[in-house]
């Protein structure tokens, strides 16, 4: 994904990704879609967020280790059933529109939002920017 979508020497370069280019991003597949709300769930980009604690916290902290061998801030999961029979263009769209719901902070005026370390502060964003 950073060498073919957030590098801006990738085939499939997007600059609207760009604050991206840092973000602990991870995949993860599973067998099958799910049905919510009667559509059918494709893929799903969920913000880390461990607002467990103690033991609780410790093992879902584990369990990321282990499946990413890192903490990643977001995760992208991908049905398995339809992306082993979707098209390269159908596949690159899925994962682009996964993307578009990992945003960056603006303040009041509209203006980007960086941490001390100058790099984008992220944040998740619904369907408005698709």
């Amino acid at each position: 994904m950073t060498e073919n979508i957030l590098d801006g020497e990738g085939d499939l370069h997007t600059p609207d990704h760009a604050h991206l280019i840092d973000a602990e991003i991870a995949f993860m597949w599973v067998s099958t879609a799910f049905t919510k709300q009667g559509r059918t769930v494709l893929a799903q980009t969920e913000e880390v967020m461990m607002r467990t604690g103690g033991w609780q916290k410790a093992r879902m902290e584990q369990q990321l280790y282990e499946w990413f061998g890192h903490k990643p801030d977001y995760i992208i999961t991908l049905a398995g059933d339809f992306c082993s029979q979707c098209t390269d263009l159908e596949f690159c769209a899925l994962v682009e529109h996964e993307l578009y719901h990992i945003g960056q902070q603006t303040d009041e005026f509209g203006a980007p939002k960086f941490n001390r370390e100058g790099q984008p502060k992220l944040c998740m964003h619904g369907h408005r920017l698709c």
